[in-house]
């Protein structure tokens, strides 16, 4: 799935522009390629069981607020530095990924259904956009320079983690499970935007969020599968090496990209206006 995306709106999903080497010294967020989304996958799965345990363990009131502290320092150091940083950025992504998977979560156990869950944080991520493009900024999910493009980017991001995350339980209230084919369904569809913005040209800037949202209840249905028994259908390898081995290939992947990008932002930054 994240092959048949990357190829096509990674190394295409660039733009041009004029004077482009000083803003992509200025830019805060990585280039679009097979990295980004494989890595943004990835994280998804390994954060899929141990919140869970935490709250078990050191009651919700506290996680919440250790939680909330936490991604407050984070985007707080994301936005006090001047340019891209792969170790700081994808910090700081890792956990507005686990914020917004809980945000969805937390709705649920006020009551809610998954699938109400989802269309509210759908509202939220579509107001989120239409008022990026109405302030005045280029509403690029891959072109981040100035404060405010900033704040639209991480509100947006926060939002389609927890929209991808109650999509994801949603399916699963309706029956569905990786055993009967969710994460077939879910690189299917995938499959469909890629080639919907590739040859009907789909918006791109739709079609980034589409897959952005469509990674999260991938990433968590590869970490069931891989954690599953054989029983089940499963790998067999249980919960928390399944979660060791997919944070320790994400530490890999971030180290390599502040390896290549050494720490600059270098590379052509994906399409502004799309």
């Amino acid at each position: 799935m994240d092959g048949i995306l990357c190829t096509m709106m990674g190394s295409q999903f660039q733009e041009k522009l004029p004077g482009s080497s000083a803003r992509i010294a200025t830019r805060k967020v990585p280039a679009l390629t097979t990295v980004f989304w494989v890595t943004k996958a990835l994280i998804t799965g390994a954060s899929e069981w141990w919140p869970d345990y935490l709250y078990g363990r050191f009651g919700l009131v506290v996680v919440t607020g250790a939680l909330g502290a936490v991604l407050v320092a984070v985007l707080t150091l994301q936005f006090s530095v001047g340019r891209y940083h792969a170790w700081i950025f994808w910090l700081a992504f890792g956990v507005a990924g686990v914020a917004g998977k809980e945000a969805a979560n937390g709705l649920h156990r006020l009551g809610l259904p998954y699938l109400i869950v989802a269309a509210f944080w759908f509202l939220v991520l579509a107001v989120i956009l239409v008022s990026w493009r109405a302030s005045g900024e280029t509403p690029s999910p891959g072109t981040v320079y100035t404060r405010r493009q900033e704040l639209f980017y991480w509100a947006a991001a926060g939002s389609g983690f927890a929209l991808g995350a109650a999509a994801g339980k949603a399916s699963v209230e309706f029956g569905f499970t990786y055993l009967r084919g969710e994460l077939l369904a879910i690189v299917a569809l995938t499959a469909v935007v890629a080639l919907a913005w590739w040859r009907l040209n789909l918006n791109p800037i739709l079609a980034f969020w589409l897959a952005f949202v469509l990674t999260c209840p991938l990433g968590g249905g590869l970490a069931s599968w891989m954690a599953a028994g054989r029983s089940a259908g499963g790998l067999g390898l249980g919960r928390w090496p399944v979660n060791l081995c997919l944070a320790i290939a994400v530490v890999g992947l971030v180290v390599y990209m502040g390896v290549t990008s050494r720490e600059t932002g270098q590379g052509a930054p994906s399409t502004g206006d799309l």
